[in-house]
């Protein structure tokens, strides 16, 4: 029988290779197996990775942010944290099983960032590695052990990168001291010292604090004794505690862009620009005299019986009724002063008056007493007040927009029901030589700079102010308004005293020469800078050589956002003191001199007295060559953002995902 014979060599190779294929396949199908696993498992591996690490980025963000929201006091641990960071690790993947076994931690530290103490939240998010075929053993093969997957994200919290609400200027030295239990605090901002000392910022003694979002110091900070703390805001406070930041960079001038206030030289003055009543025109050619009599007593009297005119020494004013300029709007020009008594009306009709001597009154008669409503008014006296008043019924109703100049300053005095009104123009009060009590003493009653309607209520046009001596409001006076506008003193402080209630809304006070500002117990004093018809820092002056009122080119406005502006060549020391509660809304600008708060003594923007920190409805920023805060003091300080024009450059706390 014959034999099959295959006739093609390919289908007998084939034949002869299958059986040799069968065994390597055999061996390797578990390995291809577990390798086709492993790829799937890697997969989802990577995809269970991202879902881990968006929880983590998420947790590490809601602790941070909780932080900005509920503050470091309240979101400061990691128990305290914990329960923000979980929430939000679930919620960024609800849809994902495996976070259902994760584990979520979250753990703060100190970090600085920019030179600024800032606040690094780690999250951790951990979860049973999940494995499909890469866990099947067998045929030689163990498979995959079990493990974790872990995902990790940073979040920084950094404060308000605002400058300091609180600057010492000072680069040697102790420049910012809370003794005994004074207190500093910056609410939402900082503190610094430019100072390189160890102790440029300091508690010698006592359980005084100094806080704020950071405090820095340019070299360092002391605690003398276990009770006091400097550190940022904590509740509740740590006493016994460092917590500043040492070696800080140094922190700018928030307003050095603003030119200074004055110079050493009084001729650059903007008051100097005003024409003076002095012993030259106009009373040479208008009197037929040789200017000013020899000396100022009251020579001779002559009755108010013509209109505007000239009048040679009025020693009396004690007529029934008193009248001069007859409504007409003449000039009317009087030597050797005024003076008299008990007149029950004595009007001084719209006009301009020069009077050489002064004018001393002292009527304490009936209603209305004496009652000015010139426009325009030039007294002189070089030996005494040019405006000296006394009377108990005082009505100063000068005409809003005229020219008041008063050489050798004024005086109010009489009674509690004494009204004295300077409305919204330009006035000039400079002390006579050797006077005490500055270039305007408010000794009594009530005194009102700016236009005011029948509520009391100031209106919105400025006024320009120049006290060339000082401003000194003594403890009999009854009540001071500061309507808005701009206020310039020098070399006399500007003095509130006790008794006084002072109010003051869109104003600025400059100091300058050796002025500064001395508030005392017992005092209620409310001021605030102006926001708006006002004159950006960068902005002022705005021409200092215009050669018409009111000289500083103002045309009145205050200087936005800055309440007291004094000279950074002024070295003059301000103080408050003895209880002295002190409301106030704006920079206070002093960079080269001392501020110091003693006796329970009370410097914050409003809103505080009333509500806390949490009731603060204004803003408060001070730049001083130095602080001490002594005994009961306290100085509160909120920044947010900047007050006014005068804008620290600040930011709002942020979040920063790190990972």
């Amino acid at each position: 029988m014959k034999q099959a014979v295959c006739r093609f060599p390919l289908f007998r190779l084939w034949r002869d290779w299958r059986g040799s294929l069968v065994l390597p396949t055999a061996l390797m199908a578990p390995m291809l197996i577990a390798m086709i696993g492993f790829v799937a498992d890697i997969g989802f591996w990577y995809q269970e990775q991202g879902s881990l690490q968006t929880a983590a980025d998420a947790a590490a963000m809601s602790a941070a942010q909780a932080e900005i929201v509920y503050g470091a006091s309240n979101v400061g641990t990691s128990a305290q944290a914990q329960p923000f960071a979980l929430s939000a690790a679930r919620a960024a993947n609800s849809d994902r099983s495996a976070l259902s076994s994760a584990s979520v931690t979250i753990k703060p530290s100190a970090i600085t960032v920019n030179g600024q103490s800032a606040t690094q939240w780690v999250a951790t998010v951990s979860a049973p590695r999940m494995s499909f075929f890469s866990g099947v053993g067998g045929l030689g093969l163990s498979g995959m052990p079990a493990g974790m997957q872990t995902a990790r994200a940073a979040a920084d919290y950094v404060a308000s990168s605002s400058s300091a609400c609180l600057l010492a200027t000072g680069t040697t030295g102790t420049d910012i001291t809370a003794e005994g239990a004074g207190f500093i605090q910056g609410v939402k901002c900082g503190i610094t010292a430019n100072s390189s000392s160890s102790s440029a910022i300091s508690i010698p003694y006592g359980s005084a604090v100094i806080e704020g979002s950071s405090v820095n110091a340019v070299g360092g900070g002391s605690i003398s004794y276990s009770n006091g703390y400097i550190g940022p805001t904590q509740s509740p406070i740590p006493h016994g505690t460092y917590a500043g930041t040492d070696n800080a960079s140094v922190t700018p001038d928030p307003l050095a862009n603003m030119a200074p206030g004055d110079t050493t030289t009084s001729s650059n003055l903007p008051w100097q620009n005003w024409q003076y009543s002095t012993a030259s025109t106009p009373w040479t050619n208008q009197l037929g005299q040789g200017g000013f009599p020899t000396a100022s007593n009251f020579v001779k009297y002559v009755c108010c019986s013509e209109p505007p005119g000239a009048y040679n020494g009025m020693s009396k004013i004690n007529n029934p009724s008193n009248e001069l300029g007859y409504g007409a709007l003449g000039t009317t020009y009087i030597t050797g002063g005024i003076g008299g008594s008990d007149g029950d009306s004595t009007i001084f009709d719209n006009g301009a008056y020069y009077i050489a001597g002064g004018f001393a009154t002292n009527c304490w008669g009936q209603s209305p007493g004496l009652e000015l409503q010139g426009n325009s008014y030039n007294m002189y006296n070089s030996n005494d007040y040019a405006f000296d008043n006394q009377c108990a019924i005082l009505t100063i109703q000068t005409q809003p927009g005229g020219t008041y100049i008063f050489n050798g300053g004024a005086k109010i005095q009489g009674t509690a029901t004494t009204d004295a009104y300077w409305p919204t123009g330009n006035y000039v009060f400079t002390a006579y030589s050797g006077a005490k009590n500055g270039a305007y003493y408010a000794d009594q009653g009530n005194t009102v700079f700016g236009a005011v309607d029948s509520a009391g209520d100031c209106g919105t046009s400025p006024g320009t102010y120049w006290f060339d001596g000082g401003l000194n409001i003594s403890n009999g006076t009854k009540n001071v308004t500061f309507c808005p506008g701009i206020y310039y003193i020098r070399n006399g402080n500007l003095t509130i005293t006790a008794g006084a209630d002072v109010t003051g809304t869109g104003v600025t006070f400059i100091l300058e020469g050796t002025a500064g500002f001395d508030i005392a117990g017992g005092t209620s004093t409310s001021l605030s800078a102006p926001t708006s018809n006002c004159v950006q820092p960068a902005a002022y002056p705005i021409d200092a050589d215009v050669t018409a009122p009111p000289y500083d080119g103002t045309d009145g406005e205050g200087i936005c956002g800055v309440l007291i502006y004094q000279s950074r060549a002024d070295t003059a020391a301000d103080t408050v003191n003895e209880g002295a509660s002190t409301v106030m809304n704006g920079w206070i600008y002093a960079p080269s001199a001392s501020l110091t708060d003693s006796g329970a003594g009370t410097i914050a923007p409003s809103g505080y007295s009333t509500g806390g920190a949490s009731g603060i409805t204004g803003s408060l920023g001070i730049v001083v060559g130095s602080i001490s805060v002594t005994q009961g003091g306290t100085v509160i300080l909120e920044e947010t953002g900047g007050t006014g024009g005068g804008s620290s450059g600040g930011g709002a706390a942020q979040a920063l995902l790190m990972q």
